[in-house]
Formats: structure tokens, sequence, C-alpha cells
């Protein structure tokens, strides 16, 4: 009999391959990625936190980076779409929901968990616990978040 009763998983590097992200964005409105991850650089804390959506970030680097275009462009979908589903992960957790209590522990950014749910990138199940830093307002490494996590 197994002692593991909980598992969580990571999202960014656990369950999905992000190193395309952000490859749309910059492709489609000529950005070029160091400059893009220059503004990520700046808001970063503030998006993880969920002191700043998706969309919000997107608008703050329009105005930064002088973009006129792309008002009505989806940041999210675009993010989210650049993301690939690391498949023996994915299979881990359909194979093992029924074996463990599966939760996700993530520094992740509002409106992105259902994203990555319907565009089938994580698994769509019942997660026994989601644990987002831009729902607690906390973010890993922060001792504070895994206490929150364990509790």
């Amino acid at each position: 009999m197994s002692k593991i009763k909980f598992i969580y998983f990571d999202v960014g590097g656990v369950l999905i391959d992000w190193r395309n992200a952000f490859k749309t964005v910059n492709t489609k409105f000529k950005i070029p990625f160091d400059k893009f991850i220059d503004e990520w650089d700046i808001y970063d804390d503030q998006v993880t936190l969920g002191k700043l959506s998706p969309q919000e970030f997107w608008n703050k680097v329009r105005e930064d980076l002088n973009i006129k275009k792309g008002n009505d462009f989806d940041f999210l979908d675009s993010w989210t779409g650049d993301y690939k589903s690391i498949k023996e992960t994915f299979d881990f957790i359909l194979n093992n929901d029924k074996n463990y209590k599966i939760g996700i522990l993530s520094n992740i950014y509002k409106g992105m968990i259902p994203q990555l749910k319907n565009k089938n990138l994580i698994p769509n199940i019942n997660y026994s616990l989601i644990v987002e830093s831009c729902e607690c307002g906390m973010k890993k490494p922060e001792k504070e978040i895994f206490l929150y996590a364990q509790d």
C-alpha cells in the first residue's frame, strides 16, 4: 500500500513546456524577444501575484513599447497557445487521478488554469486542490505559499 496520498504538480516545466511562450505575440507585433522579456521582468511580480491580469500586462507592454495595434488582441489566448503539453506528466495524472489526490501548486496567472484545461494542455480532471499564486497573493519559492498549500 502506497504511503503517498497527495501529489502537487507545478504547471510550467512540469505540466506544460513554456519555452515558446510569447512567440506568437512577438511575431505578430514584431517585438524583439529580449525587449518583451525586459517588459516581463518589470511586471512579473504583479502578474504572478494577481495584481495585474495578463491582458492588463499586455496593455502595459503596448503602452511602454508604443504599440498602437493590438487593443483587441487576446493576450492570454495567445500566450497559452504557445505552450505545449508535457505528455509524460499529462498521462501520469490521467492514469493516477483515481489512486491519489492530485493538486496544482504554481506561480500562475489569472485565467490560465481554465484556459489550459480547455486547450487540453493540462488534464481536465477535478483537482483536489489548486493553489495559484495569482489567487493567494504568494509565490514560490516563498515559504508561505508552501505552508498555505500544506494547510
